[in-house]
């Protein structure tokens, strides 16, 4: 018989978290999962609710948008009791699908989104997905049939890990609950320490922890009796260009309107207060001029800007040109150096795994957050729009050779053998592009998106480096390479999307704001517009040079120009400037001297030490440059093993799991 616990905690706010556990064998040690699910109520300690067989945990923490009554709680269950469900995120179309259930004789007993997701997959199974617009994960457990089902939305908006073997299989919001639950032991994934070097954050379905994955967005998981089964319910409808509609630019420039309208409208459902990041580009200045198209009054703004390198990275007055245009209650912070520091601590507890992206995200909703629960972001719009560099690049190699892959190699060698500052150089980096050195749009975009070299990975890392290099380099070609000939323009969007967005940005948002109770909505990604941006002929994407043609032309009117045709900066932070004074550079020096990361032995240690010194060398010489990028990507993987694995190993921490390693 399935037991409850309930805590009732009004009054305190965060985000939605899940933790399940189905066991073959042996029972669950129950208050070490309620302990494990007390671990991930920054997601959402409004509620708690577990239920809990002998060898089943489903465990809930919940932040109430929608439906603020106790009602909603989770775990919901059917009825009859045979379905039992676990949601994070919201269903933005929930109030059409209610109506439709309602027609065939369904009745609810909450206004919320959660009780229709448990109703349509209960009366649609796996096909239920196809007619979900939001942003979800959810696992859903069969009482009769003893199945587990667990799925993504499209573009991974919420996140969901999981871990199986022999025992039973384990899914949580958050890495640190399977953890904490004894689940999967700490043992790190050295391929994926490759990969967050590599591009700044570890890729789906890899994690940081070997024996723990991530499910892939767009990808649904079932379980039964021990055998799993992965798949894609969704992917990226990219085709040929010969196959693209024909659209004039009249026509398509109304319908762009249309749908972002639709999608701002849709994403302002909420029994709480919103409001927007306004970080004074083109994307989040859209999303503030459809609000106020749509009549929001009021609305809050929030921006943060910096101490040092003002011109470089600040874009607060943007910001407050866009805020005075639309008369929003616009809120302004200005970091420096010591905060970063003073704050560091709880990131790292926070950072499920290293990335070189978040803590622009964790400030700015830690400040929101004071005011609000719901915030609309302007992410999605440079990967639908053609907005970042790598369209340039792909564009601007797009007619170069392709040369035997022995020359390919060579060129390749020559460039790697290059000093750092000459890698870096745009016209080094073309010369080579234009010589054939990277033949394929994924080495070319990872040649532009690259952080650490595969000649410096094979440098500092331990002898069975090459060995996953290898594995590193079969893992990019079988998830990323598309196999159709999209254009060069739509290469670049589509492997900014399922790499850059899904895995850094997307991931880093969710973390950063569930941090502070914060929730995240991104109407860019809505899946019609997201399906429609996608299906444009590149001509209306990217034009002379520039990206965002369409969306120009549709905010042209709505968004001051200097806000439009300015230089794109993206919302990041000055931290090399910061690391090369104190007291962040006191934090860099402990990170990466030998009793911090140069010790560890996933590392030759006499040849990272080497390897630091020369990157401080050239850090001293130009402090915003790849060299301080580098030396902050160590000093983040050292914080972040002082914080999950070295405290844990003090702590005596114990894996219950003895998992065996699901094929991912």
């Amino acid at each position: 018989m399935a037991r409850r616990r309930q805590i009732n905690t009004d009054g305190v706010t965060a985000m939605c978290g899940m933790l399940c556990c189905v066991r073959t064998s042996g029972e669950l040690d129950r208050e070490r999962f309620d302990a494990a699910l007390e671990s991930i109520r920054h997601r959402g300690p409004d509620w708690c609710g577990t239920m809990a067989t002998g060898d089943v945990y489903l465990g809930h923490q919940r932040l109430k948008i929608i439906d603020l009554s106790n009602r909603a709680n989770q775990p919901m269950s059917t009825p009859d009791g045979r379905y039992t469900i676990l949601f994070n995120g919201e269903i933005y179309n929930f109030r059409e699908l209610r109506r439709e259930l309602e027609s065939r004789g369904r009745r609810f007993e909450t206004t919320g989104d959660a009780e229709v997701l448990l109703a349509l997959y209960a009366e649609h199974g796996e096909d239920c997905l196809a007619k979900l617009s939001g942003m979800f994960a959810f696992i859903a457990w069969d009482w009769h049939k003893r199945e587990l089902f667990a799925a993504r939305d499209r573009m991974g908006i919420k996140p969901l890990y999981y871990t199986a073997g022999g025992w039973g299989i384990g899914l949580a919001s958050e890495i640190r609950a399977l953890l904490a639950a004894g689940l999967a032991g700490r043992d790190l994934n050295e391929l994926a320490v490759e990969q967050y070097l590599s591009g700044g954050s570890v890729e789906a379905p890899q994690t940081i922890i070997r024996d723990v994955f991530a499910l892939r967005p767009g990808h649904r998981l079932k379980w039964r009796d021990g055998r799993l089964d992965i798949a894609p319910w969704w992917r990226p409808p990219f085709v040929p260009e010969a196959d693209k509609v024909e659209l004039g630019e009249a026509e398509a420039k109304e319908r762009l309107a249309e749908l972002l309208e639709n999608a701002v409208r849709s994403q302002l459902i909420s029994d709480v207060p919103l409001g927007v990041f306004l970080s004074g580009g083109i994307d989040s200045s859209t999303i503030v001029a459809f609000m106020s198209r749509l009549g929001v009054g009021r609305m809050k703004t929030f921006s943060i800007g910096f101490d040092v390198g003002r011109e470089a990275f600040d874009e607060t007055h943007h910001a407050r040109t866009v805020a005075q245009r639309y008369g929003t209650e616009h809120n302004e912070m200005i970091l420096g150096g010591e905060e970063v520091v003073a704050v560091l601590p709880r990131y790292i507890h926070h950072l499920d795994q290293p990335s070189i992206d978040g803590l622009n995200t964790y400030f700015v909703s830690q400040y929101a957050r004071q005011q609000i629960t719901v915030c609309l972001s302007g992410m999605g719009g440079d990967e639908l729009f053609a907005g970042y560099h790598t369209v340039r690049w792909l564009n601007r190699l797009s007619g170069s050779p392709l040369p035997r892959p022995q020359a390919a190699n060579g060129w390749r060698h020559v460039y790697e053998r290059l000093p750092l500052d000459w890698q870096r150089s745009k016209l080094v980096r073309g010369g080579f592009g234009m010589l054939g050195a990277w033949p394929t749009p994924l080495e070319r975009y990872r040649m532009v998106r690259t952080l650490f070299t595969d000649r410096e990975l094979a440098a500092i890392m331990t002898e069975s480096c090459n060995g996953r290099r290898a594995r590193l380099d079969e893992y990019y070609r079988y998830t990323h390479e598309s196999g159709e000939p999209l254009s060069p323009t739509d290469e670049a969007c589509r492997l900014d999307m399922m790499i850059y967005l899904a895995n850094t940005l997307l991931r880093d948002t969710d973390v950063m704001s569930m941090a502070h109770a914060l929730e995240i909505r991104v109407p860019f990604l809505d899946e019609q517009l997201l399906e429609y941006a996608i299906g444009l002929p590149s001509g209306l994407k990217f034009r002379d040079g520039r990206g965002k043609h369409l969306l120009i032309e549709v905010i042209k009117d709505l968004v001051p120009h200097d806000v439009i045709y300015r230089r794109k900066m993206g919302f990041s932070f000055p931290i090399c400037l910061w690391m090369a004074r104190r007291p962040l550079r006191d934090v860099m020096e402990d990170c990466l001297s030998q009793d911090g990361l140069a010790g560890r032995d996933i590392f030759r240690r006499d040849r990272l030490g080497r390897f630091i010194e020369h990157q401080r060398r050239g850090f001293e010489r130009n402090p915003n440059s790849y060299y301080g990028v580098k030396l902050w990507l160590l000093t983040i993987l050292e914080l972040w093993m002082r914080e999950t694995i070295d405290a844990a190993s003090a702590a005596g921490t114990t894996d219950l799991s003895h998992a065996e390693a699901p094929a991912a």
